[in-house]
């Protein structure tokens, strides 16, 4: 079984590119002041976002069923490959290093397509919620979620065109060659602009798919702890960093953010630590939630005679610190 770090390397794989290709389109229609192209992208963004969340939060669901059925003694459970500090590589061979959106190197599934590979897979998140298969009711989230996440992307890239527009038309930057007549006024070429933008839109890409991809798969997990079934057996989250030079831990550069120090706190989901430190804890964050059975901390001696959990907290822990707006329970 991959890791989950993998799992989301795979995932961040499917959707980068068009990420980047609708951002870049929507910088440009902004640009040109495109009425109608910056409703077409839009309406692109707002469905990715409601796609690629959808699949994430399914496959963050099946991870928890994956991660139940390894902890049932003698259930034939397979075992996660791979610890959290393991190469970051895609099922499809697609490296994943932090700062560079990770290249998919295999066609693209339609959503629809995915979704029905995956309850072929995982059949379970296909049980009835209010009379409708889980997917459904997950999708109608996610889609209700788009609007606005779409809209706060849309907002980032008008006041980055806007400023590079602004930087060119006072001369803080050389503009490439090129002009074109606007109302009174000649304007660099719009591609010119674009390319002044530079690396923007594929790092603002990045920073979408990563962050609003954690969020959805730790979400799904979250929230897959309500089957009672699932409840029954596992009985707390372990918070999971990503032990490399790049895992924020209170350096100057991480303004402020530490992730590392939360790394090994285990406690059960009603507990007050998840209500900061929940991943992601930051944009781009590649933190996870790990579930824990209740045979696990039994034989970590961490229930009570009551079967209550133990709270487990590392040396250091209470220098963990989220980002500001990071860090709470999924909602």
């Amino acid at each position: 079984m991959l890791s989950p770090e993998a799992e989301l390397a795979a995932l961040l794989a499917m959707y980068a590119e068009e990420y980047i290709r609708v951002l870049r389109v929507l910088s440009l229609a902004r640009l040109k002041g495109d009425s109608a192209g910056v409703t077409r992208a839009f309406g692109t963004l707002e469905g990715l976002f409601s796609q690629s969340n959808t699949l994430a939060d399914l496959y963050g669901r099946r991870r928890s069923w994956l991660e139940f059925d390894a902890a049932i003694p003698g259930g034939g459970g397979q075992k996660v490959t791979g610890p959290a500090s393991a190469p970051r590589v895609s099922p499809h061979g697609v490296s994943f290093t932090r700062g560079t959106t990770a290249r998919r190197t295999v066609p693209r599934l339609t959503f629809q397509d995915a979704v029905d590979n995956l309850m072929k897979r995982e059949p379970r998140l296909a049980k009835p919620v209010a009379g409708e298969p889980m997917w459904k009711a997950v999708q109608r989230v996610h889609e209700e979620g788009g609007f606005a996440l779409a809209k706060a992307a849309d907002e980032v890239v008008t006041e980055r065109v806007q400023k590079a527009l602004e930087d060119l038309m006072t001369g803080k930057v050389r503009p490439q060659p090129g002009t074109f007549e606007g109302v009174g006024v000649a304007r660099p070429n719009p591609a010119a602009v674009v390319a002044e933008v530079g690396d923007f839109t594929e790092a603002y890409a990045d920073t979408i798919v990563r962050t609003t991809t954690n969020t959805a798969y730790n979400a799904g997990r979250y929230h897959q702890l309500d089957d009672p079934d699932i409840a029954a057996i596992m009985l707390a989250f372990e918070y999971v960093a990503t032990r490399d030079a790049d895992v924020r831990r209170g350096r100057p550069q991480d303004r402020g953010e530490n992730h590392r120090a939360a790394d090994g706190i285990i406690a059960p989901r009603p507990h007050e630590i998840w209500d900061t430190m929940y991943p992601p804890a930051g944009y781009g964050c590649r933190c996870t939630a790990r579930q824990v059975s209740k045979f696990e901390l039994k034989r970590r001696n961490m229930l009570n005679d009551d079967g209550t959990v133990k709270p487990h907290f590392p040396p250091g822990w209470q220098a963990a610190r989220a980002a500001s707006g990071f860090g709470g329970r999924p909602t």
